[in-house]
């Protein structure tokens, strides 16, 4: 998905707000043509301790471990200055929350939101 050509984007695990399911692996990638920041703002995070959400730069989810972020750690905002990004949701077996809520922004080499 190219989010210069819609703006910001809100990306949250499945049903949210409801629950998430068990033994979900999600994963999105967010390919740009041009130089510039992602802007990840995270609106609400609740899971449990055993289930990731993981945020990282490059076209394939092997290229960097990315920041882990979870109930009891996650900045408000993360920005990436890279071409491509991958986001992954992964939940176990056990117990499920509501999960989580972000909104994925473009930022221009020039500091200014590409959309506006």
């Amino acid at each position: 998905m190219n989010i210069s050509d819609v703006g910001a984007i809100y990306l949250s695990s499945p049903h949210y707000p409801k629950n998430y399911p068990s033994n979900v692996n999600c994963v999105w990638y967010f390919i740009e043509s041009t130089p510039g920041t992602f802007v990840i703002t995270v609106i609400d995070l609740q899971s449990e301790w055993f289930d990731s959400l993981i945020i990282g730069r490059g076209r394939n989810i092997s290229d960097d471990f990315g920041v882990r972020l979870s109930l009891w750690y996650y900045p408000k905002t993360i920005l990436i200055e890279e071409m491509a990004i991958w986001v992954n949701f992964a939940s176990n077996h056990a117990v499920t929350f509501r999960g989580f809520l972000i909104e994925i922004e473009r930022k221009g080499s020039n500091g200014k939101l590409i959309y506006s």
